[in-house]
């Protein structure tokens, strides 16, 4: 029989390899405000604590915070994030638009991170917001997500636009199927103001359990 070895060659390594977007930022960040906010409304308690960003310590990270198959799951959407990148940016440069990369912005004390921006040329002028997802499912309406479009709408206010294309890749396995597409999500003011207001009343809820402190 053939001898074997094994090397290791995480899923982590690989989109760390891959990753354009910079560190993040310390703070309050939307997807977590958002969970947040499911659990207040449900009645739960909440640990203020677990909605609050903090930088790795030396040694630490991630890895540390989430069971296997979910981080997993989390590294191969980094994969896809990356991988279509360019795939997404010659897409959408064929219909007149450019491309920009991932970006970090803050406002009201909640922080977000956008897999990339779609201006138009002459003036520049921002259309949309470009957030990627993998999904382990059956292709579906990304409308139907209530969290992808909290979180999309809020990416929407502060970046001061109305809407959110979005590159999805789905893997479904009973039966096999593996389907991309980019779908485009046009909300209203109305709708983006309205999110906002929950997501920073959920902040201020929180701040208030922490008394204030984010040390």
């Amino acid at each position: 029989m053939p001898e074997l070895a094994q090397m290791d060659f995480p899923l982590g390594f690989i989109a760390d390899q891959l990753n354009l977007a910079g560190p993040r930022a310390e703070g309050y960040h939307i997807t977590s405000l958002l969970d947040a906010s499911k659990l207040i409304a449900s009645g739960k308690e909440v640990n203020p604590d677990d909605f609050y960003y903090l930088l790795p310590k030396p040694g630490g990270g991630v890895e540390d915070e989430w069971d296997e198959m979910t981080l997993g799951m989390m590294n191969m959407g980094r994969i896809w994030e990356e991988a279509s990148r360019a795939a997404f940016k010659a897409r959408v440069e064929r219909l007149g638009f450019h491309v920009d990369l991932p970006t970090q912005s803050e406002k009201d004390g909640v922080v977000v991170n956008v897999d990339g921006t779609i201006w138009t040329h002459n003036p520049m002028t921002l259309v949309a917001i470009q957030e990627s997802k993998f999904r382990f499912a059956r292709p579906h309406d990304p409308r139907d997500n209530a969290k992808w479009m909290g979180q999309t709408k809020g990416y929407c206010k502060v970046f001061g636009c109305l809407s959110v294309w979005m590159p999805i890749c789905f893997i479904q396995t009973r039966p096999p199927l593996v389907e991309s597409h980019i779908y485009m999500v046009n909300f209203t003011q109305r709708e983006v103001d309205e999110n906002w207001q929950m997501i920073t009343k959920t902040r201020d809820y929180l701040e208030r359990l922490r008394g204030g402190n984010r040390t």
